[in-house]
């Protein structure tokens, strides 16, 4: 993985600083909101193209994601930082039933995305075991239950571990009056997001996924 760029947070001129001095310390600091996507527009697009869905929209909320500042901070060593850009942990099925995690670089654009993702998760499914990095914090923890459309979504959680990267799981897609839908579980460090900071990645995540429709007529 590529060395990510990253700066220290004053905290104490940062205007969360109160927040952040609250929430730090919970034995159990994250929250978590499941909604569900509008990916209409990029569902069609990915079927018209022959490109993977799902790569698409790994890329496009990692994009999204990207777009909120604080999904880009982290809690280290008792310091506040931010990092220039954040990349992707994505969990793999493999045949014999188990999972490992996929390390992938951020892209801006999809097919330099995908060409590296593809490699990378293609090797992880020979691998066995859980190859982790711990420490490692420039990215988002991804998971996905395709079978699944779920409306609630708890995480194994080790309490005391100093982690706060954050966590978005999506389900299996479904359709209704004629758009297609996608179940996303999005669960954040309080004392570094709040409500309003999640509601900008859906929002964005949203319309990343629905921008391909304006992009294919004209």
């Amino acid at each position: 993985m590529e060395n990510i760029g990253k700066y220290k947070v004053d905290v104490a001129a940062w205007k969360r600083a109160a927040h952040y001095k609250f929430f730090k310390d919970f034995e159990q600091p994250f929250f978590g909101i499941c909604t569900t996507i509008d990916v209409t527009g990029a569902y069609h697009y990915c079927k018209t193209r022959g490109c993977s869905f799902f790569l698409y929209y790994l890329h496009q909320s990692l994009l999204a994601a990207n777009r909120v500042p604080e999904f880009r901070l982290r809690i280290e060593d008792n310091e506040v930082y931010e990092y220039e850009k954040i990349a992707a942990s994505v969990t793999v099925l493999r045949a014999d039933e188990t999972f490992g995690f996929a390390y992938l670089e951020h892209h801006e654009n999809f097919d330099d995305f995908t060409l590296r993702a593809r490699a990378v998760i293609d090797q992880e499914k020979t691998e066995t075991g859980l190859q982790i990095r711990p420490g490692y914090n420039s990215l988002i923890h991804y998971s996905v239950l395709r079978d699944i459309r779920f409306s609630s979504m708890q995480h194994a959680q080790a309490l005391g571990y100093p982690d706060s990267v954050p966590k978005i799981v999506f389900g299996k897609i479904h359709f209704n009056d004629n758009k297609v839908w996608l179940p996303v579980s999005v669960h954040a460090h309080h004392a570094l997001c709040d409500g309003l900071h999640m509601g900008s990645f859906v929002n964005y995540f949203e319309e990343q996924m629905n921008r391909v429709v304006t992009a294919q007529a004209v």
